[in-house]
């Protein structure tokens, strides 16, 4: 299963953004108006571990910082 990014509008017109999960972008299409989200763009996303990795690792360094200066 594949993530994508997308950009849409909900039933109200108002702009929204997130992730959903999905065997193609057709599907992922239409995960999104099931829920009475309408996409306006959605791509394909590549999730690695050691990405996320190096984001928590620099949150920690962030955290530890921010309490040496306190």
């Amino acid at each position: 299963m594949s993530v994508y990014e997308y950009t849409a509008l909900d039933v109200n017109g108002k702009n929204t953004s997130g992730i959903v999960d999905a065997e193609s972008a057709l599907t992922a299409r239409q995960k999104l108006r099931d829920s009475k989200i309408f996409p306006v763009s959605i791509k394909e996303v590549s999730v690695t571990s050691e990405k996320k990795e190096s984001k928590t690792f620099s949150l920690l360094q962030f955290f530890f910082a921010k309490y040496q200066t306190v």
